[in-house]
């Protein structure tokens, strides 16, 4: 998200809109994505599951029991105003 707020600055710089002239989307849903205007269209993810298994995983490796996994843990997307998906535009 915090890309994303630099982004912004950089888009009104240039004269353009949000999200009429460009669409923004985000990755973390930081707070800040709320209260920021427009507010921020975000990727929640689940921090502290990524966290539980990545200590699983790296004790299997510690007693060699790793082999190569695929996880795949739930995001969410936080449709706000940056992006027009949904939300009239002008």
């Amino acid at each position: 998200d915090i890309v994303a707020f630099a982004a912004m600055k950089e888009i009104r710089k240039r004269g353009l809109r949000i999200p009429e002239d460009v669409g923004l989307v985000g990755f973390t849903d930081d707070y800040h994505a709320t209260v920021v205007h427009p507010s921020l269209t975000s990727i929640t993810h689940p921090t502290f599951e990524m966290g539980e298994m990545v200590a699983k995983l790296f004790f299997e490796s510690l007693e060699g029991n790793a082999t190569p996994k695929q996880v795949e843990l739930k995001t969410t997307l936080m449709v706000r105003e940056s992006s027009s998906h949904g939300q009239p535009t002008t």
